[in-house]
């Protein structure tokens, strides 16, 4: 996939910038491919990792800055409380919380 030898494991989870996909060896081309998906504002993840709590979580950690953190079924699921897995009774996925100071922003991606 890239001319630089395999990927760093930490490529397969979380998101990350483009600038540090890049500095593995992943192309713009890559990132538009299936792979790769865009995550959030400007960052990427590895599209075969799947989408189950531990990952989704993973994914959103980046947005926490500055006295931040994640809230929620996620903070509950990462103490161990894996029966809150962040989908509700209807099947569907509930977004990750990600709690700010109020001084921050956070846009939707």
């Amino acid at each position: 996939m890239t001319g630089r030898g395999p990927l760093p494991d930490a490529a397969v989870r979380g998101s990350h910038p483009r600038g540090l996909a890049s500095s593995w060896g992943v192309t713009k081309a890559e990132l538009r491919g299936p792979l790769w998906a865009p995550s959030n504002r400007g960052l990427w993840a590895w599209s075969a990792t799947g989408r189950g709590p531990d990952e989704r979580i993973r994914r959103a950690a980046p947005l926490v800055r500055g006295g931040g953190g994640i809230g929620g079924w996620a903070a509950a699921f990462w103490l161990g409380h894996h029966d809150l897995d962040g989908v509700d009774s209807d099947g569907v996925e509930l977004p990750v919380l990600v709690c700010l100071p109020r001084a921050s922003r956070c846009r939707r991606s």
